[in-house]
């Protein structure tokens, strides 16, 4: 890796650590064990609102057909 990306990725940590931090409590709260894939809605809602927090579009997509129906699966593009 070139060294000044590596500089310009370990400086961009360093200076958002504690959102970084704060935003990993927030997943590691939901539960969403797998299986069976609880919480999967709650999970993927505060990864979209944390792009849209830093200016990023996201799209949700339910994945159909995978069942259980009353646990749903989705990605995010």
């Amino acid at each position: 890796m070139d060294e000044r990306v590596k500089t310009e990725i370990v400086d961009s940590i360093s200076e958002n650590q504690d959102e970084i931090l704060e935003f990993t409590k927030t997943l590691i709260a939901i539960p969403t064990e797998n299986p069976p894939g609880v919480c999967y809605k709650q999970c993927v809602d505060a990864i979209r609102e944390k792009l849209t927090e830093i200016g990023l579009d996201s799209r949700l997509i339910a994945v159909p057909g995978h069942p259980p129906s009353d646990l749903p699966r989705y990605c995010i593009l």
